[in-house]
């Protein structure tokens, strides 16, 4: 598969990561870093919204080194980080195809238990599948998948969304959620912001309480990458409300 050229990241500065305010311009969607052979870049973008019905996309960008390590930072207000002082050989070129679609209820099934597995950690109550919801993200991924599949890209919808982008072809349904869910690491529940230079709104969705449905899709890429997406009824990611809240 011929590789992506390099691309350079375009920075922006902008006010610190917190529910309470947006994070990111909806209308810029950052450039990829450029990897290194054998690394493999994934970016996800998640949304808040105010109950006025504004809408703002934050970004997050997880790069995974050949020597085990894993790289998380949010590009619309860190630098990539540099390559490996003594990056390894470039493994030989192996000829990659897509893998076999998984049926759909099974793949129904792949996100809705990882999901639920996060949520239940919090005694959050499960969520359920949605056919409404799994239809507008097919039709949203495969609108992607013939036009520009290359970021994570929002359908700006009525419902809360999680999107993720892989390089190549070999991310599960589970590897997207685990990205996601991982944000747990740089949320602050005690104050109900992010770790500054990095994004947690993923996780917050995945974990919103007053969220009971989902749907999601998965497709392949002709660029030979993959994209996800996710939608949740009702929305989360409120600005100025936390996960946590009890509906009155």
């Amino acid at each position: 598969m011929a590789r992506r050229p390099p691309l350079l990241l375009a920075l922006f500065l902008f006010s610190s990561c917190m529910l309470s305010v947006f994070i990111a311009c909806d209308a810029f969607v950052p450039a990829l870093p450029a990897s290194m052979p054998g690394e493999r870049v994934s970016m996800s973008a998640s949304v808040s919204r105010t109950r006025d019905g504004q809408v703002k996309t934050s970004y997050s960008v997880e790069i995974q080194r050949q020597d085990g390590t894993t790289i998380t930072y949010d590009p619309t207000t860190s630098a990539p980080p540099p390559p490996p002082l003594l990056p390894s050989p470039p493994p030989p070129p192996v000829p990659q195809t897509p893998p076999p679609r998984p049926r759909r209820g099974k793949l129904a099934r792949e996100f809705l238990l990882a999901h639920n597995k996060v949520r239940q950690q919090l005694n959050m109550p499960p969520l359920v599948w949605d056919r409404k919801l799994a239809r507008y993200a097919r039709s949203w991924a495969a609108r992607l998948a013939a036009t520009d599949c290359s970021k994570p890209k929002h359908s700006h919808g009525p419902y809360g969304e999680n999107a993720f982008w892989g390089s190549g072809h070999d991310w599960k349904a589970v590897d997207a959620v685990a990205a996601w869910a991982n944000e747990y690491a740089f949320y602050n529940s005690s104050n109900n912001s992010c770790e500054s230079g990095n994004d947690c709104g993923h996780y917050t969705q995945i974990i919103w309480r007053t969220s009971q449905k989902m749907g999601c899709e998965r497709v392949n890429c002709p660029s030979g990458d993959t994209y996800v997406t996710c939608n949740y009824d009702p929305p989360g990611n409120y600005v100025g409300e936390t996960p946590f809240d009890v509906p009155h």
